[in-house]
């Protein structure tokens, strides 16, 4: 434990800064579909990004799912999805995907954001959105290449 804090100490009173070595991304670029920049623009929407938020009306999760999204998510899966199960970022994609699939079978992306929030304002925010995430998506795309794949 001494020789730790001296250590530490030691670098503290060094003026140059701490060179980082470039660590290797052991990832291989893959561009995300429509889809996937919707759903992200959906969770930038809803909560950006906070699977634990809950909403005014008892809205939770990153989607912001409400007890009738889970109710319809049930009804045509016959599966047993608990509200609770909203706080997880993967049990609300697979509850979203069950309702897209079934009102929404042609993956159309205006229809996908009525169903799940009606509203010209509310299809403006998340178009909006989606250009962020295509942008941000450009931009992992430059670190992955900056890194060699």
């Amino acid at each position: 434990m001494k020789r730790l804090l001296i250590a530490i100490l030691l670098l503290a009173s060094c003026h140059r800064p701490i060179e980082v070595e470039k660590v290797a991304v052991r990832e291989e670029y893959r561009a995300l579909s429509e889809w996937e920049v919707l759903e992200l623009a959906l969770i930038l929407t809803e909560s950006k990004g906070n699977p634990d938020a809950v909403g005014k009306t008892n809205d939770r999760g990153a989607l912001q799912i409400t007890p009738v999204f889970v109710a319809e998510a049930n009804r045509i899966s016959g599966r047993g999805y608990t509200h609770d199960d909203a706080f997880s970022v993967e049990k609300s994609l697979e509850m979203f995907s069950v309702v897209q699939s079934h009102h929404n079978p042609d993956s159309s992306i205006d229809r996908a954001i009525s169903l799940h929030n009606k509203g010209a304002a509310y299809s403006a925010r998340v178009k909006r959105n989606m250009e962020i995430v295509r942008r941000m998506e450009a931009a992992r795309k430059a670190v992955v290449d900056a890194y060699g794949n």
